[in-house]
């Protein structure tokens, strides 16, 4: 639940961008993914509490991508929109492979 909550959070912060000398710094994007990845990490000795996590925020963020019924949808088709989208997965994998990796083996 707590992946759902931070992909819901996420989406419209990383349309937040500042200028600094004529150049276009995404800070929002940046905060979104180190806040999912952040949040990741600190489950990691909760058990399955990482892939939880990882699979809410992943399968959120690729359903949102699917748009609405009146064609509406939520990302915009510019390099923060897909930043988000390519970012978040590759987070959420990372986050799933961290966990399979650290189960012990028998």
């Amino acid at each position: 639940m707590l992946g759902v909550l931070v992909a819901v959070a996420a989406v419209p912060a990383h349309r937040q961008a500042s200028s600094i000398d004529g150049v276009l710094v995404p800070w929002g994007l940046a905060l979104a993914l180190a806040t999912a990845f952040g949040c990741g990490l600190a489950l990691r000795g909760a058990g399955s509490a990482t892939a939880g996590f990882a699979l809410g925020w992943s399968l959120l963020l690729l359903t949102l991508m699917l748009g609405g019924p009146g064609g509406d949808f939520v990302y915009v088709d510019d390099v923060r929109g897909w930043g988000l989208l390519a970012g978040g997965v590759a987070v959420g994998a990372l986050l799933l492979a961290m966990h399979l990796s650290s189960r012990p083996t028998r």
